[in-house]
């Protein structure tokens, strides 16, 4: 696997996966593929972004991308201790190649950028029935659950739009120095 920063010519393949993703729960959600190209150009441009993708034999299989958590006010409000923090905004991999570690590698490695960079905390937002985010950020990361959030948010259930409620947690921390060791170890 190749952890790479990610390329104007990587959007079309991964606004595809970005879309795939987000149709499955716990998410329910609809994108249009400019939407999430609009999304992509804007964040991109933003200081201190950093977005990556993971490829197997040349062939992009998930992707991550954070920046400064001031960018997500709505979170960053509710984060203690929020100086110098990345914010980890999305993390999505090719449903066909879950399970190999593709999330992690790309957390651990986007978190070591941050680090090098001059972050020193991160925080991230996702649905309380996404167990992996949770299990990564805290039980590996050592992250710990300081807000929820109850959402009500557009999920497309049998084709048909409707607005339902979600609770959101946010996990924050320090980004621990093991990230450092096994990124750059694995390089």
């Amino acid at each position: 696997m190749v952890i790479r920063q990610v390329s104007i010519a990587d959007f079309p393949t991964l606004a595809a996966m970005y879309k795939t993703c987000f149709r499955e729960p716990p998410w329910f959600e609809e994108f249009t593929t400019e939407e999430i190209l609009a999304d992509f150009e804007k964040i991109s441009e933003w200081s201190k972004t950093i977005f990556l993708v993971a490829e197997i034999e040349s062939r992009v299989v998930g992707g991550v991308i954070a920046y400064d958590l001031k960018q997500k006010k709505e979170v960053d409000e509710l984060v203690p201790d929020n100086q110098s923090t990345i914010y980890t905004a999305e993390v999505f991999v090719d449903p066909h190649k879950r399970g190999y570690g593709i999330a992690k590698t790309l957390i651990f490695t986007h978190l070591a950028l941050a680090r090098i960079g001059g972050f020193t905390h991160l925080a991230v937002r996702t649905s309380i029935e996404q167990p992996i985010i949770h299990h990564i950020f805290c039980q590996i990361l050592g992250a710990v659950v300081v807000a929820e959030q109850n959402v009500v948010s557009t999920k497309v259930l049998d084709g048909v739009p409707q607005k339902l409620p979600d609770k959101r947690i946010i996990m924050s921390g320090r980004i621990p120095e093991i990230v450092l060791t096994k990124t750059l170890r694995a390089v």
